[in-house]
């Protein structure tokens, strides 16, 4: 999905920025000790909690279950994953590559869809400070104030997450890890679902009550300066395998602008609609996936862990889990 968001913002320029490498960076060197202390408190107990990777057997019906980072800098596939989709019958993403297109024609001629056209717009509602850091992170895609003032709080709150350089690199062609999937997987004549189509992951994001999105956004702004190296942070967090770390870490930095109790408030808000509904929404697709399997279930990594995860879900229906160990992984 956020390549269709990147081929809009693009479209809306005049000129196609140049393409833009992602630094590397780690932000984890710079926590604080009470910080770290924090966050180790916050994943010490997450069911899952570490691997991108798993097995899940009842009986016959076999799945695995790969956590993927929905950007370019994911980095190949693993071994373990392309022998999984040599071997699949069926394979499944969130979204598909089709429906990613189409979202994006949708967006260039119905803007509505993640624009506010009648109203007060975020000019209205977002001190002076907050409209300058936000309009100036907008300036590399050439998008004119007018227009950022009419973006949905939770649009424009998601954009400012995705640094310039990884947005430019999408929408130039650059594949994150699940089109990659998807395109090793149809080479080979597998048949590509989605769990959902985009409206329905639109709905999830645009569904969150309003407050909500204006916090979203507010500390998306407060945190826009180190937007690229917390993504990359997160991206080599990712690599590790310490997925329940990103949640924690996004909280952290988030509570250093904002009272933690907050941040809680608004990220449980958020992890709801985009994780926990979404994956019971789901669940009925992956159990009857089981049963026409093996298949492979390709989503965010952050869906698979927790308490409210597949994994979890998917032992509540009797199957049993395997972490699939990979190269470069913490071990647990």
């Amino acid at each position: 999905m956020q390549h269709a968001f990147a081929s809009f913002l693009i479209g809306m320029t005049a000129a196609l920025p140049l393409f833009a490498q992602c630094a590397p960076a780690d932000l984890r060197t710079e926590l604080t000790e009470a910080e770290r202390a924090t966050i180790q408190r916050e994943v010490a107990d997450v069911p899952y909690g570490i691997g991108r990777a798993f097995t899940a057997v009842r009986g016959d019906e076999e799945l695995f279950l790969f956590g993927t980072l929905h950007s370019a800098e994911a980095g190949p596939l693993p071994a373990p994953l392309t022998d999984a989709l040599a071997n699949a019958s069926q394979v499944f993403v969130e979204v598909t590559i089709a429906e990613n297109e189409r979202l994006a024609r949708q967006m260039q001629t119905n803007p509505g869809l993640i624009m506010n056209m009648e109203g007060d717009g975020l000019l209205e509602t977002l001190s002076a400070k907050e409209w300058n850091v936000l309009t100036t992170a907008f300036e590399p895609y050439g998008m004119p104030a007018a227009a950022v003032d009419r973006l949905q709080p939770w649009f424009a709150g998601m954009m400012l997450a995705l640094p310039a350089c990884e947005l430019m690199n999408q929408a130039q062609g650059a594949q994150a890890i699940d089109a990659q999937i998807e395109q090793i997987a149809s080479g080979q004549g597998k048949p590509v679902l989605g769990l959902e189509t985009a409206m329905q992951a639109i709905d999830a994001l645009a569904s969150m009550p309003e407050p909500v999105q204006m916090d979203f956004l507010r500390i998306g702004i407060s945190t826009a300066e180190i937007a690229e190296p917390l993504f990359m942070t997160v991206a080599q967090i990712y690599a590790e395998g310490r997925i329940a770390e990103v949640y924690a870490l996004s909280n952290v930095f988030s509570a250093r602008v904002a009272p933690m109790d907050e941040v809680e408030t608004m990220s449980e808000a958020v992890f709801d609609a985009l994780l926990v509904g979404r994956n019971n929404n789901w669940m009925p697709a992956i159990l009857d996936a089981a049963q026409n399997g093996p298949a492979v279930i390709a989503v965010g990594a952050l869906h698979l862990g927790g308490e409210e995860g597949l994994l979890r879900l998917l032992e509540g229906e009797g199957f049993d889990i395997t972490r699939v160990n990979l190269d470069g992984e913490v071990s647990e």
